[in-house]
Parts: C-alpha cells; structure tokens; sequence
C-alpha cells in the first residue's frame, strides 16, 4: 500500500505526531511532501497569511516530535506553497504545478470557497487528497468530490444552528433581521444560507 493510500485511510493522519525519536533522527528521516495553495497575496491575502501560519506550525509541531506516521514509518514534513494570489484561475495552475511538478503527496486547500472550488477539480482529477480547513460553500460539497474532504461544516449547516440561538437567547426577542454582507461568490451563498434559515425561524428579513 503506497503512501496516498495510507493518507485516504484517514484524514487522522495529520496530527499524527511521533514518539520516541529524537530530532536527529527526525532530520534524516524521509520527506512527506505537503502541498499548499492559498492566498498569500491578493485581496484574501489576510486571510491567506494567517491559514499559511496555521499550516506552519503544524509542520514544526509535527517535526519536532520526530515525524507523521504513515505505513509504520516517520516521515518529516515538508511543506511546498503555491500563491493563487486570490484567483481561482491561479489556484488551479498552482495545484497542478504542486502535482505535476514538486511531486506533493496530498493538497492542503486555499483560504477561500472560490479558489477552493478551483483546486478540487485538479486534485480529483490527478486523484490527490484534498483537505481544506476553512472553505464553508455547500457548492464544493454538491459536487460530490472523491478526494476532497473538509474539516468545518459548509454555511448552510452553521446558518440555521446561529439563527436558532439568536431567536431563543436574544430578549427581547427578535421580530426582523438584516443579512448584510459583500458583492462576491461566497458571501451570496452565505446570505441566501442566513436568509433562508431566518425565514424558517419565522423572523421577517428586512432589506
């Protein structure tokens, strides 16, 4: 069994950290290579920055307790970043690059819905594991990816559970809400999410 398999077994594996070898030996052990694509410029650049540093100390934290565990092996992890500079079009290439090119065993996904549904059609295609940590669009889940799973539940999950404990637990009790939000792909998903949710709540949504 080769070492996507192992990955496609459980997405566990990525806190997986070793016991018991020091960190010479996690230096020369053999390199498990993560690619990486998000926003480290663009106008998701802050959001990207911050998903980079969250991906940053998972490495080290990993490296530094000797190495992920795949297969009854240590692997130290290198991680392998790819700008989509806030593009989809841009994320895609930077996915293919991190496959074709550097040779990345699995894709650590973008910052953003939109790139995020960019870069899944590239990981399947190549059939390379897929997981991101922030994207909430219920548009990445319908298309039913193989190799792309998801670590936060889409937005038209979180949106009724929010509007359900604003109805109960704010007093006086609300009669009307407002969903505000910005002119982009994912913030319309979001707003239908919320106003539909509020409308089932029995709240009038005002414009």
């Amino acid at each position: 069994m080769n070492r996507r398999q192992w990955i496609l077994m459980g997405v566990a594996l990525l806190v997986a950290v070793g016991l018991g070898l020091g960190p010479t030996e996690a230096q020369q052990a053999p390199v498990f290579k993560v690619g990486v694509v998000t926003s480290l410029s663009g106008e998701m650049n802050f959001g990207g920055s911050v998903t980079k540093r969250g991906y940053d100390l998972w490495a080290d934290t990993v490296n530094e307790a000797g190495g992920i565990a795949i297969g009854g092996k240590r692997y130290k992890v290198q991680l392998v970043y790819g700008d989509d500079q806030s593009s989809p079009a841009t994320a895609a290439l930077a996915a293919e690059r991190l496959i074709t090119q550097e040779k990345v065993d699995f894709v650590l996904g973008p910052y953003a819905s939109g790139t995020t549904l960019a870069v899944a059609p590239i990981t399947e295609k190549y059939k390379v594991p897929h997981i991101t940590g922030s994207a909430e669009s219920p548009l990445i889940w319908k298309q039913k990816f193989k190799y792309t799973f998801g670590t936060i539940p889409a937005v038209n999950q979180i949106a009724p559970a929010s509007i359900k404990t604003l109805a109960k637990d704010v007093k006086p009790a609300p009669k009307t809400v407002a969903v505000v939000g910005i002119d982009d792909a994912f913030s319309k998903v979001a707003a239908q999410a919320f106003k539909d949710a509020a409308e089932r709540a029995g709240l009038k949504v005002v414009k």
